[in-house]
């Protein structure tokens, strides 16, 4: 049996200039000495909203599009500490965002491919005149981008553009997207693009995944993923 606990979420902020650091010297007894300036987390607000506010509270500066600094940081926080605090945020149905990421990470294709099927499935609409590409780019898309720190769409590589690259601890995905043509077809893009050059020397295992959709079905009808 699990006991609820109260948690307090905090945020810091590692402002760095050449070898220089942004440091607060704390007077407070609560907490004295020199630490990095941040805060608590609002109700409702975000850790970057909360970085962005606590900068401007503490030190009177702007920050722009701040970032968690290093991948050794990065994926701890979404695979170890994330997890533990929207692991109830799922809509119970298997189909949303939070299952897909732990698909993800675990390097579980089948279910990624089931969960995108089943998002395309549950689409409703009226007019069948409607470009498929509404569908197909407003979903695909914004299902990735979604993943936040995980995934980038549109990859400009010296070769071309991968279509979306998703990255976790464990694995490189790079998927290629096609409309009325094979998911072959799609895995053969990446190769002749040589969109994996760039990944090389990664340690981590590289999986390549060609999707296609069918336009007068309006949805995923093929699917290969290939593990480097």
């Amino acid at each position: 049996m699990r006991r609820p606990e109260n948690t307090e979420l905090t945020v810091l902020c590692l402002l760095r200039d050449g070898d220089r650091l942004l440091l607060q010297d704390r007077v407070k007894n609560d907490w004295k000495g020199y630490t990095l300036p941040g805060g608590h987390v609002e109700p409702g607000e975000s850790f970057v909203d909360a970085v962005i506010r606590e900068m401007k509270e503490e030190t009177g500066l702007t920050v722009i599009e701040p970032r968690l600094p290093n991948n050794e940081v990065k994926y701890g926080f979404l695979e170890s500490l994330l997890p533990e605090y929207v692991s109830d945020c799922g809509s119970g149905s298997g189909i949303d965002v939070f299952t897909l990421r732990r698909y993800i990470i675990r390097g579980e294709t089948e279910s990624i491919k089931n969960v995108l099927s089943a998002l395309f499935a549950r689409i409703t609409y009226t007019n069948r005149d409607t470009p498929f590409e509404h569908y197909f780019q407003t979903v695909i898309y914004l299902v990735f981008t979604l993943l936040g720190q995980f995934a980038e769409c549109e990859m400009h590589t010296f070769s071309g553009r991968i279509d979306c690259k998703v990255e976790t601890n464990r694995f490189i995905y790079l998927f290629e997207f096609k409309r009325d043509r094979s998911a072959e077809e799609a895995l053969a893009q990446i190769e002749d693009k040589s969109y994996t050059l760039p990944f090389a020397a990664d340690h981590r295992k590289l999986i390549r995944i060609g999707v296609s959709f069918d336009s007068e079905k309006r949805m995923l009808s093929d699917w290969k993923a290939v593990e480097e």
